[in-house]
């Protein structure tokens, strides 16, 4: 709705058309009557929508702005709102308003802004090569059935399920209580709340009460301590190594990690399995067209590089096992 159409605050880029226009030619000396030829459509008339410092803001400016700002979905939705087109002409208006103010100001001046106005410049240019230029790239881009089926048969690791497991932890926390600033415990102290979970364990009781009763996880607590489905990688490397090797269904000996001790009861891994081709080919339609995307570009840069002189600085971040870029060789002495 109209509350989202929100006007740029980039009102540079809707100052392209501000040199005045050139003055009217001085009048020819009459010819020779001659047939006139057909009458051209008259070209659409340019409206002065204000005059701010004694200068026009014009209708073509605004309808430039519009494009700039928003893209074809926004101006559609725009225009079949009642009032939106006129509240975003005022808020434009409005905005040439404060420019000449800034401009009253000087704040146009010095270098600073120059290298803004020059960023400004540096988008506008990039926008205008990629519409030049965008069709050619667009049909490169195009991935057939047979180019996303290789895709899949070269990256079949890109294809699998995760390993998974699913397991119950009794946490006994180093740490006094949940308070962030908690004290920790002793070593003493944390090896014998372990031990009481222990001998509740082994006195029969069931390990899901003792999770209720004793375990410092609230995440885990109401549910027994259960974890379900966990993508490996999630939790705590010693967590994890203790669910590798610990046998299903049977309470492993206590884990150490940086929230204090854990008993661990596993109760199912699941392994990484290969998915088929039809079950993956949106995903696998989706990655290798990111794929053709960046080989696309970096082809496009890559000529680029060549068609216009180019060294990296050594103050560029050179990516792992990069050349370094041949550096020019010094000009002779004297030459300008």
């Amino acid at each position: 709705m109209l509350r989202n159409l929100v006007l740029l605050p980039l009102v540079s880029l809707t100052l392209a058309a501000q040199t005045p226009p050139p003055p009217a030619a001085a009048p020819k000396p009459a010819a020779k009557a001659k047939a006139k030829p057909a009458a051209k459509p008259a070209a659409p008339k340019d409206v002065v929508l204000a005059r701010i410092n004694g200068r026009p803001v014009m209708e073509s400016e605004f309808m430039m702005f519009l494009e700039l700002a928003y893209n074809s979905q926004q101006r559609m939705q725009m225009a079949m709102t009642e009032g939106a087109l006129q509240q975003v002409q005022e808020q434009y208006i409005q905005t040439r308003l404060f420019e000449a103010k800034a401009r009253k100001m000087g704040l146009d001046k010095g270098p600073e802004f120059s290298k803004k106005r020059a960023m400004m410049e540096t988008d506008l240019l990039v926008r205008a090569l990629f519409e030049k230029v965008g069709d050619k790239l667009q049909e490169k881009l195009k991935v057939s059935d047979d180019d996303v089926k290789a895709y899949y048969d070269k990256h079949l690791d890109q294809f699998k399920t995760q390993e998974t497991f699913t397991a119950r932890h009794i946490l006994l926390s180093n740490k006094e209580s949940q308070a962030p600033d908690a004290k920790e415990l002793t070593e003493e102290a944390l090896k014998a709340k372990v031990a009481k979970a222990q001998e509740a364990l082994k006195g029969g009781k069931k390990f899901e009460d003792v999770v209720k009763e004793l375990s410092d996880d609230p995440g885990s607590k109401d549910s027994g301590g259960l974890y379900e489905d966990i993508s490996f990688g999630s939790f705590a490397p010693e967590f994890e190594a203790a669910v590798r090797k610990q046998k299903v269904g049977e309470v492993g000996e206590p884990v150490k990690t940086f929230f204090g001790y854990h008993l661990i009861k596993v109760e199912k891994i699941t392994p990484s399995e290969q998915q088929t081709f039809e079950a993956s080919k949106d995903k696998a339609q989706q990655l290798a067209s990111q794929a053709r995307q960046e080989e696309v570009m970096n082809d496009y840069v890559a000529s680029l590089k060549k068609e216009i002189p180019f060294v990296l600085g050594s103050g560029t971040p050179q990516k792992p096992g990069a050349a370094k870029a041949k550096q020019p060789a010094p000009a002779p002495a004297g030459s300008n």
